[in-house]
Order: structure tokens, then C-alpha cells, then sequence
């Protein structure tokens, strides 16, 4: 058990984890404490680290607070209320697992930036969330969960509240790789203000994801945005089942779930899906090429569509498969018949 509070008045900076092998660590401090104090977990480290009403934050605003080392399995546990004003980086060889009862919250700043996962030229390892986080991001560019190269992300529950304001970002996901994501049992609300942007996918490589007894709710503004999917990958697929998704999007060229230039197979079943979009270019579902398959089937679909767009050049009757449930699609505030 390593109290913070002796640390700082130590003179102490760095905490280092698994030098002795692995096991199970707990740093706390005293509630109200600002320590400029950062983790180093050592390679082929295997077991928990627990965060008690910490805040914590490197002097360095380019490196991580937690950095987890080469190959090792963490859990990083949560009890009661956890500030960080740097990222936690995991190597692509790691796994961490964050789990617990407490809360996580970061405040990050700066040129670039990763919540959890790693910096904008590498992969992270895999990440398991069993609870979730908080991240309120004020840099030119990043991800709040992933990297710049992807990596493997699985969400089994928590409620996660991510708001990005800066030039390029993407929520969850990679920049500039495919990623595959598993979103389960999870309350998602995303507010992001972004010149170029994903909430969930990838910026510039394909998206993969399955969305599933959850609740994702994303507002987004910017220039070049999409909500779920990439902007300039080749392929979009999206599967969401017994789940609630709902979009509000403003922007010049955007859609709420598409590959924005090439491929969209978006698939909804006994689901809940609201989408607002609004701009010149704005569209609904897929992108701008005529290559979008969607598949709605005992659903409650709402479309709210105001553009300058010929969204008939894009989207064709003939690549709908509705089925059951209720589908109404207003464009520039009138009902369209489908």
C-alpha cells in the first residue's frame, strides 16, 4: 500500500510497480492532494494495481501518468474518485483490464493526446473495460480510447462520458489503421467538437464493430465528421442488436454511420436507432458513393435529414432490407415513403 501523501513530501516523482515481481499494489492519498507523480509498471508484470482517491498528473504533458510496461497483464482497479491529467499507455504486447466501484477521470491538454492506449505512431495492447471512465479533452488531435494505430478494444459495461475539442480526434478507435471494436452492456454519451472526426471507428482505415445491449448517444460538430465508421477507410460494417443509438450531428460533410467515401453495411435488429444530421453535404447512413447496404429489421428508426445533398444519388431503395418495426425518414423536413 503506497501512500502519496509521504511521497510528495519526500520529494518523490515516480512510483515504480513489478520491479520485485508481480502482485497487487494499492496508491491512495488523501482526498483534495495534486501530486506530480506518474506509474511505471515494469515489463512482465501480472497482476492488480488499485487507484484510491488519487490525482495524479506527469510533468510532462507528452508522456503517460500510468505507462504500463512490454508484456504484461494489469488490472487496473478503481476506488472512489480518480483524477488524471495524463494518459495511460499500453504496449501493444500488454493487456490491461480496468475494473472496479470508483470513477476515472482525465483532463488532458496539449498537442496530442491518448486517454488510455498509446500515442499517435503506435498500437496498444488489448483493452477491457468492466467500468467505465471519464475523459474531457482539450488537444489539437488524438483518441480518448486507442491509438494511432489501433489494437484490440472490448467493452463489456460501464458509462463512458467523452468530450474531445480539438483539430483531429476520434472517441474510440485508431487514426490511421482498421480497428475492430466489441461495445457490450454500456452507457456511451459523446459530445465532440472536431475540424476532422470519428466518435467510434477509425479516421483512416476501416471499421469494424458490434454494438450490443447498450446505450450510445453522440453529438458532434465540426467540418468533416463521421459518428460511427471512418472517414477516408475503405469499408464500413456495423452491426447493432438490442441496443439504443442516437446521433446529433452537425457538420459540412458528415454522416452518423458510414465509411464516407467507399463501403457501408450497417445492420439493426430489435434495436432503437434516432439520427439528426444537418449540413450542406450532410447525410444519414453511408456515404458518398452508391455502395451502402442496410438491413432494419423489427426496429424503431427515426431520420431527420437537412442537407443540399441528393441523397437519392447515395442511398437507393433497392438497398434497404426493412423488415417489422417502425421506419420514418424526414429530409429537409419533408417525410420521405419508403
Amino acid at each position: 500500500r503506497v501512500l502519496l501523501d509521504r511521497l510528495v513530501k519526500e520529494g518523490y516523482h515516480c512510483i515504480l510497480i513489478g520491479k520485485n515481481g508481480s502482485g497487487d499494489v494499492t496508491v491512495t492519498s488523501s482526498p483534495g492532494l495534486e501530486a506530480e507523480m506518474h506509474i511505471e509498471v515494469a515489463k512482465d508484470f501480472k497482476g492488480s494495481v488499485t487507484i484510491e482517491n488519487t490525482s495524479m498528473s506527469n510533468p510532462n504533458e507528452r508522456l503517460p501518468c500510468i505507462n504500463i510496461g512490454e508484456n504484461c497483464d494489469a488490472i487496473l482497479n478503481l476506488s472512489g474518485i480518480n483524477y488524471l491529467k495524463n494518459g495511460i499507455k499500453v504496449p501493444e504486447s500488454s493487456r490491461l483490464t480496468v475494473k472496479g466501484d470508483g470513477q476515472l477521470r482525465f483532463s488532458i491538454k496539449g498537442l496530442g493526446f491518448y486517454a488510455i492506449g498509446n500515442d499517435e505512431e503506435s498500437r496498444h495492447g488489448e483493452l477491457v473495460f468492466e467500468t467505465g471512465i471519464m475523459v474531457e479533452n482539450n488537444s489539437a488531435s488524438g483518441v480518448c480510447i486507442g491509438s494511432g494505430l489501433g489494437g484490440k478494444i472490448r467493452i463489456i459495461r460501464g458509462q463512458f462520458i467523452l468530450n474531445m475539442r480539438g483539430y483531429i480526434g476520434v472517441g474510440i478507435g485508431a487514426l490511421n489503421a482498421d480497428t475492430e471494436l466489441e461495445l457490450f452492456a454500456c452507457d456511451i454519451t459523446m459530445d465532440n467538437t472536431l475540424q476532422m472526426g470519428v466518435a467510434i471507428g477509425s479516421l483512416n482505415g476501416s471499421c469494424t464493430a458490434g454494438i450490443a445491449h447498450s446505450s450510445v448517444k453522440i453529438y458532434l460538430s465540426g467540418n468533416d465528421v463521421v459518428g460511427i465508421g471512418t472517414l477516408n477507410g475503405s469499408k464500413n460494417r456495423i452491426d447493432i442488436c438490442e441496443a439504443s443509438v442516437i446521433f446529433d450531428i452537425v457538420a459540412d460533410r458528415c454522416s452518423a454511420i458510414a465509411a464516407l467515401e467507399v463501403e457501408t453495411a450497417l445492420d439493426v435488429s430489435n434495436a432503437c436507432m434516432h439520427i439528426t444530421s444537418k449540413g450542406d453535404y450532410a447525410l444519414a447512413i453511408g456515404g458518398y458513393t452508391s455502395n451502402t447496404e442496410l438491413k432494419l429489421s423489427n426496429s424503431d428508426s427515426s431520420i431527420n435529414l437537412i442537407t443540399k445533398a441528393d441523397y437519392k444519388n447515395y442511398v437507393t431503395r433497392e438497398h434497404m432490407d426493412i423488415s417489422g418495426g417502425r421506419t420514418r425518414i424526414s429530409v429537409n423536413q419533408e417525410e420521405i415513403l419508403i
